[in-house]
């Protein structure tokens, strides 16, 4: 099982309830987070660059918990 790093690294931190993506950390609603889950599992790059359009970044303070995501592994 790999993750597309050289693309981008995502991470979901479930104690601070954030994405991150390059180790920035993304406050992603719920809806937001699900319409993000499905744009990455289908590849479907327009639909991640909209909605990360729509999600605040902050500064990650917190340890990143990985997780996979059907359909990007190798």
């Amino acid at each position: 099982m790999r993750y597309l790093d050289q693309l981008y690294a995502v991470y979901y931190d479930l104690e601070a309830g954030q994405f991150l993506f390059n180790r920035v950390a993304v406050r992603v609603p719920d809806p937001a987070a699900r319409d993000l889950l499905c744009a990455l599992r289908d590849n479907d790059m327009e639909l991640v660059s909209r909605v990360q359009r729509e999600i605040a970044t902050v500064e990650c303070k917190a340890q990143p918990t990985s997780i996979f995501i059907p359909g990007l592994e190798d």
